[in-house]
């Protein structure tokens, strides 16, 4: 018989923790427009990518034409600002048809604490709490094992 899994409120969760979890569970995809130009700048030895910029103008018969006036040129925190999407780690697959459909829906397990709700519920309890100085794997470990013995 399987048990139901009881839900821990995220203001019960350490700010370490939760930071720590949803970096490691997050997926993030950088989906631009499909007519953006790619060239790697030798010179100063960095991608650039060109996006379109569109405009209208009439022609002589009087029809509006949608097309393309010129090119701009972004940098790659424009790019990772602008076109790029965090999704949750739960995301539909179909073997059959070999397709991969993310959502925003996440979960996670710490010291025998579960939760599972939405990026955006993690974003809302994050903004309310101050800043923590977790990085990586190896900061976190340490704070888990000085976390332990004061609360256990």
């Amino acid at each position: 018989m399987k048990q139901k899994k009881i839900i821990t409120p995220l203001s019960k969760w350490p700010t370490e923790a939760i930071l720590y979890l949803f970096r490691k569970y997050r997926q993030c995809k950088t989906k631009l427009p499909y007519d953006y130009v790619y060239r790697f700048n030798k010179k100063l030895n960095k991608p650039e990518y060109w996006l379109p910029q569109y405009g209208k103008y009439e022609d002589e018969n009087g029809s509006i034409i949608r097309d393309i006036v010129s090119y701009k040129k972004y940098s790659q925190k424009e790019i990772n600002t602008q076109f790029t999407h965090t999704y949750g780690c739960n995301g539909r697959v179909s073997y059959w048809d070999d397709w991969y459909l993310p959502t925003d829906n996440i979960w996670f397990r710490f010291e025998g604490m579960y939760w599972e709700g939405t990026i955006d519920d993690i974003r809302k309890e994050l903004s309310k709490r101050p800043h923590c100085n977790i990085k990586g794997s190896k900061e976190f470990r340490k704070w888990k094992i000085n976390w332990k013995r004061q609360n256990l």
